[in-house]
């Protein structure tokens, strides 16, 4: 288990590279411009708190990306590269290579979303207060997006992770991952028109999102299980 978890690491070290770099970039851009506002005018541009937790969920908002290439090259790129029929003929099952997919790409994914949590709820707070009426703001903020972030978030994993069982590319499958949410969303839309329920895509997207996405990572190991070809 311990080698494959470190060939799939080696898979993916550009996409969780890049991953890291995407965690990283909106808290410290914004952190970098509230120390340059202070030094320069004697006080930051906003108020630490706030900028905190605006970056962490900016943080959350661009993750995006990393995973739906996390969930996209699960299979797909060693499939791309011939390496998944070399794999065929060695020793691991199939269920553990699902195993240490999941653990690799569930665990990166768990991992942004503990950093950038910790960072809105812990960190963010411990740096100052805030006037009430930011604070409401914030926690507005922070109540209407993370809920639509997260059922993104789940809905393009498992959309990528889908796609990647069965697909020749894992750019294909991250590719199309992305239209997975947008999709949903429009479907959501439409029924919200029919049936004159203004709120009911902001309402249930994140639920369904979720769904959308377990359903999509269910059936992409059941695939992969049952797929005769690598």
């Amino acid at each position: 288990m311990r080698a494959l978890l470190w060939k799939d690491y080696r898979v993916n070290r550009l996409v969780l590279l890049a991953g890291l770099v995407l965690l990283v970039a909106p808290p410290a851009a914004v952190a970098v411009i509230n120390g340059y506002g202070a030094m320069r005018y004697g006080e930051p541009v906003w108020p630490w708190m706030a900028a905190l937790q605006v970056g962490a969920i900016l943080s959350l908002v661009v993750s995006f990306i990393t995973v739906a290439m996390l969930g996209g090259t699960a299979f797909a790129c060693e499939r791309a590269d011939r390496s998944a029929e070399f794999l065929a003929y060695l020793p691991p099952t199939r269920g553990q290579i699902v195993a240490s997919k999941m653990a690799l790409a569930g665990g990166s994914v768990a991992a942004i979303w503990a950093v950038d949590l910790l960072l809105i709820y812990v960190v963010a707070p411990l740096c100052g207060e805030v006037h009430p009426q930011v604070a409401e703001e914030l926690r507005d903020l922070r109540e209407r997006l993370l809920p639509a972030v997260a059922g993104t978030s789940v809905c393009l994993f498992g959309a990528a992770w889908f796609g990647s069982s069965f697909l020749p590319s894992h750019g294909v499958a991250t590719g199309l991952a992305f239209g997975a949410p947008v999709l949903l969303f429009g479907v959501l839309q439409a029924i919200a028109f029919a049936f004159n329920a203004n709120d009911l895509a902001e309402s249930w997207f994140t639920a369904v999102g979720c769904a959308t996405g377990v359903a999509g990572f269910a059936a992409g190991i059941g695939l992969y299980l049952r797929r005769v070809g690598p």
